[in-house]
């Protein structure tokens, strides 16, 4: 046998005797990580935001009591000099009480000049509910009023106590070509004493203008009881009718 033919017969044994795990190596890389553990990639868990309209605070939502109507007129005979004035005001809110209802009363001349000023302070105004409150200015001599104006407001509104509103029975005017007065009584259904109440008479004319008023302090209300007032009172002709109103001061409540 030749030299060339024994040396074909060595390369074939040469390739038969190789080991069968080097074509697994080379052939099949991706057996190498067969125990490999693949971690999945994190979920983000989604933010849900939720939008809700804040309730607006019922004190926040109140309307501003109003002044329906006002009118006044000068006293006649030895009250010349003394005007007498009277308004009807409003708290139109159903669910909020008005505190400390201030309010200002300014009269004026021909000239549109202001002649005088009057305030004061109610301590409160249940809810849906109006009343009346006069008072008196005292004119210089020779002084005459053609116009007025009032103007209210509460310090703030809330949620109502629950107390029963005072009445009045029995307002009566007296003519008196010096001193005409209205007289009444004042109830206190409070359970409690109470002191320093404003009696406001207001007095209507034709057409029911307001013509004029007063008021009268009344010291004391026995709790659940009842007090007398006489109030004077100033206009320039009688009234037609009349109405009587008592109210809480701030030292009512004191």
């Amino acid at each position: 046998m030749s030299a060339r033919l024994w040396a074909l017969l060595l390369i074939l044994v040469a390739l038969l005797t190789l080991p069968s795990g080097l074509g697994a190596q080379t052939g099949e890389g991706d057996d190498l990580v067969d125990d490999a553990t693949v971690e999945p990639e994190p979920t983000q868990t989604p933010i849900i935001i939720i939008v809700t309209a804040t309730p607006v605070p019922l004190e926040r939502s109140a309307r501003e009591v109003q002044v329906l109507q006002y009118g006044g007129g000068r006293g006649i005979g030895s009250s010349v000099r003394s005007f007498g004035y009277a308004f009807i005001v409003e708290n139109p809110n159903p669910n909020l009480e008005a505190n400390r209802v201030q309010y200002q009363v300014v009269v004026y001349d021909s000239d549109g000049s202001v002649v005088d000023t009057d305030s004061s302070t109610l301590a409160v105004l249940p809810p849906n509910s109006r009343t009346g409150v006069a008072g008196t200015i005292r004119l210089a001599e020779g002084v005459r009023v053609v116009s007025m104006d009032v103007q209210a407001r509460a310090e703030r509104y809330v949620p109502p106590v629950s107390r029963p509103i005072m009445t009045t029975q029995g307002a009566r005017y007296l003519p008196d070509r010096s001193s005409p007065r209205v007289t009444g009584v004042l109830t206190n259904p409070l359970g409690t004493a109470v002191q320093s109440v404003r009696a406001s008479a207001v007095l209507y004319g034709p057409g029911d203008t307001i013509i004029g008023g007063g008021f009268a302090n009344v010291p004391f209300i026995p709790a659940g009881g009842q007090a007398a007032t006489d109030v004077s009172v100033h206009s320039s002709t009688a009234p037609t009718r009349v109405e009587l109103y008592g109210n809480l001061t701030l030292a009512s409540l004191q």
